[in-house]
């Protein structure tokens, strides 16, 4: 029952604000170069960023829509890669 309250409020909402709450979900915009400040707030310029942390190394690319990501620190947690 949950679920189903859930869901239709979410597309009740999305009915109302007739507007997509996830920006650049298509990845047609390039990735966004900002970076978290030291609270971690970052502007994402209403497209994602790449961010690495506690080690983590890679690339993460938009390749014909889609997002490709390569760690290269298998020794850095799962967080060190992150599509923000």
């Amino acid at each position: 029952m949950k679920k189903k309250i859930l869901s239709l409020f979410f597309i009740v909402s999305s009915i109302i604000l007739a507007n997509n709450l996830l920006k650049n979900g298509d990845f047609q915009k390039e990735l966004s170069r900002e970076v978290p400040d030291k609270n971690g707030y970052v502007d994402t310029n209403s497209s994602w960023i790449k961010h690495f942390n506690s080690g983590g190394a890679g690339s993460i690319e938009i390749v014909n829509g889609e997002v490709i990501a390569v760690s290269k620190n298998e020794n850095a947690p799962e967080h060190g890669v992150q599509l923000i």
